[in-house]
């Protein structure tokens, strides 16, 4: 698994900054930005939650062997620009990417919770299903489909967060032998068979039942 959004939460969750710094390549050493939060470190890879003139946004700066994946994620972001579920790519170059932050829970977060309803996890994953499909339609694919990059969003639809590569999936959503689309449809039947006992999201609700109903989904998932 890399480096990713693993640590998403909702920005009530984000503490006071503590720390500011002025990014690389900024165009205005003006526009001051705040570092909100670590989201993930490894030797070549650092991603952090900040803010610049109020605006959040997620920022990865990467050395060595992460450069590649960095080139990858751009790539694939930039194909995927008017995707709501994907992120939107704000800056990169060499060795930093910029991009939009999405609100929400991820699936990992959320899953262990008993109290849903199940059709409330399967309009998730139906809304998983579709977005997967629209990326293939594109001649894309995600390859790390799992738990904790499937975002929830607060008005319940679904984003993929981690666009650094593909194929390199996250056990046991993933099988070696199998990549590009098929990759990410295997993945899917993996979660709807944990979550649901099924392979397939089924027909479920044709609208999120969740809806207006933020407060009550944060408790569900605190409690």
């Amino acid at each position: 698994m890399s480096n990713s959004e693993r640590a998403q939460e909702p920005l009530n969750s984000v503490k006071t900054p503590t720390k500011r710094k002025i990014v690389a390549g900024q165009t205005n050493p003006r526009e001051m930005t705040v570092t909100l939060k670590l989201l993930a470190r490894s030797e070549q890879c650092q991603t952090s939650l900040c803010a610049r003139q109020g605006q959040l946004l997620v920022i990865k700066q990467a050395s060595g062997a992460a450069l590649q994946q960095l080139e990858l994620e751009a790539q694939a972001l930039n194909a995927l620009h008017d995707l709501p579920g994907v992120p939107r790519l704000l800056t990169h170059q060499h060795g930093l990417l910029e991009r939009s932050y999405l609100d929400g829970l991820t699936l990992q977060a959320v899953r262990g919770d008993r109290t849903l309803p199940r059709r409330q996890i399967s309009y998730w994953l139906q809304n998983l299903r579709n977005l997967l499909e629209e990326i293939h339609a594109r001649g894309l694919w995600h390859g790390d489909v799992c738990p904790a990059n499937v975002l929830i969003r607060p008005d319940q639809q679904v984003a993929l967060l981690d666009w650094g590569g593909p194929d390199w999936g996250t056990p046991p959503y993933r099988r070696p032998e199998l990549s590009g689309p098929e990759a990410d449809r295997f993945a899917l039947r993996q979660l709807c068979e944990e979550l649901l006992g099924q392979s397939d999201p089924g027909d479920g609700p044709n609208r999120p039942l969740l809806i207006g109903r933020e407060q009550e989904l944060d408790l569900l998932v605190r409690a």
